[in-house]
């Protein structure tokens, strides 16, 4: 069923795999199959992660986990970063947005292939506790509000009907977010 990786019932007992064999691992926690980092923590949204050994320099940096399979609104099998300073900061620049586990689109078919097997090889990904995550829960907190406007212009379309599918799915992400964002702030303390 999981090809290429090792399977653990937990992200406790998982195991790093061998070299030259994909560097990351998949674990099986709450009847659901999730990512672990090298150090056999479990990767989830919120968390900030550093990538090291990607083929790409520009890969080689701090993100904060955007998107996790299994979360609202995404349907996605792999994580959504966004990349982040030193000190937290979230990044304005043109190519601050990286999938894990990596892969690489470019022009040349060779390079692409190369690029791909490199990352599978040598990529590792683990999470870093020592960055500050105020813009973080900002990020999360602005996204949150943008929800409640969602949620607000939908109840005023629907004229009070609150059984709306959409009306419901908008308050689940709401309350899904706001979960990170109390994560996070619990994390801050």
């Amino acid at each position: 069923m999981l090809t290429n990786v090792q399977a653990a019932n937990s992200s406790q007992n998982a195991e790093k795999p061998a070299r030259g064999k994909a560097n990351f691992l998949y674990a099986r926690t709450k009847g659901r199959i999730c990512m672990i980092d090298k150090n056999g923590k479990e990767i989830v949204t919120g968390d900030i992660v550093r990538i090291t050994g990607a083929y790409f320099k520009n890969d080689n940096s701090l993100y904060f986990v955007e998107r996790s399979p299994g979360d609202m609104n995404w349907s996605g099998n792999f994580y959504s970063l966004r990349k982040v300073g030193k000190k937290g900061k979230v990044s304005t620049a043109k190519y601050n947005i990286c999938f894990w586990p990596l892969g690489s689109t470019v022009n040349s078919r060779e390079k692409t292939i190369l690029a791909n097997e490199w990352n599978r090889e040598h990529a590792e990904i683990e999470i870093v506790e020592d960055v500050p995550l105020q813009e973080v829960k900002k990020h999360f907190e602005n996204e949150s509000a943008e929800a409640q406007a969602g949620i607000e212009w939908e109840q005023r379309r629907c004229y009070g009907n609150h059984e709306s599918p959409r009306l419901k799915e908008g308050k689940q992400q709401k309350a899904f977010l706001d979960g990170i964002v109390a994560k996070i702030a619990g994390r801050m303390q």
